[in-house]
């Protein structure tokens, strides 16, 4: 009684409709429905538990995280073909996975995004990408500074890099390094063509920016 009367409290069911028997020949139509209504209730009452919130940062960065662990997928396999260990990709990949997942499936995209909201997401974009791409440098036993100065280095495509010496990596760190620099390449993209725009104003003078040179004259 007392479990019915909690799920009464929680508007699952009302308990004065049940009716018991002990012989299951004894179920009428009805104790039927109430059971369907049992499960509907408690179905209503997961889902709404369950509903994602409203909050455009943390699922911003739980996507982030989720893609930039599938993009690790090919240095994974190089790594498999090469010999080397698999923990260099795979724990990174491991944690991405673990930790975005859940802010994904747990948040979802705010209905309206402010200017101010626009400049935080880009913020959260860089920094996730920073932290996130410095895990497999560690790996291999960097510094952390090192390794958050490579991975920045590789997502602003600045081209700067602090490998004393290129042999002594395994081939699965460098293809990752000139896949960080590739994915900075298409955000610049990305933020120009999404995120800027909230922002308002800027985009062209921007991009323009980012292309000087592109389209000849007088240097």
């Amino acid at each position: 009684t007392t479990f019915f009367e909690e799920m009464t409290k929680c508007n699952f069911v009302d308990c004065r409709s049940l009716r018991f028997y002990p012989n299951a020949n004894h179920l009428t139509v009805n104790d039927v429905v109430v059971s369907m209504g049992i499960i509907s209730g408690y179905a209503d009452g997961i889902a709404k538990y369950y509903k994602r919130k409203e909050s455009s940062l943390f699922f911003l960065c739980g996507g982030v995280l989720v893609a930039l662990a599938l993009t690790m997928i090919p240095s994974l396999l190089i790594a498999a073909l090469k010999g080397e260990s698999l923990l260099i990709m795979g724990v990174p990949m491991l944690v991405g996975l673990l930790l975005g997942t859940p802010l994904v499936m747990r948040y979802r995209l705010a209905t309206a995004i402010r200017p101010p909201d626009a400049l935080a997401m880009m913020a959260v974009l860089w920094i996730t990408c920073f932290v996130f791409g410095m895990l497999p440098f560690m790996m291999c036993g960097m510094t952390p500074i090192n390794a958050l100065f490579e991975s920045a280095s590789g997502f602003t495509t600045t081209g700067v890099d602090v490998f004393p010496d290129y042999t002594v990596f395994p081939d699965c760190i460098l293809f990752w390094r000139s896949t960080s620099a590739w994915l900075g390449g298409i955000m610049i993209i990305l933020i120009f063509m999404f995120l800027m725009p909230m922002v308002g104003g800027g985009t062209s003078t921007a991009l323009g920016n980012e292309t000087s040179g592109s389209s000849g004259g007088d240097y």
